[in-house]
């Protein structure tokens, strides 16, 4: 889907693409970050983005 445009309707799809890749290594640094300051996977878990609908 995101490779489609999905994330970003309505804009290029190449531009979705990177916007994609940039926003998941923010994301995941982050994540990385807590996980390591805390010591708990479960920081990790709760901090990590859902979308609607998802499990």
């Amino acid at each position: 889907m995101t490779a489609l445009g999905g994330s970003y309707p309505g804009h290029p799809m190449l531009l979705g693409i990177p916007v994609t890749v940039a926003t998941a290594m923010l994301l995941g640094t982050v994540i990385a970050t807590i996980r390591l300051s805390t010591g708990s996977v479960w920081a990790a878990v709760a901090a990590h983005p859902r979308r609607a609908g998802g499990i």
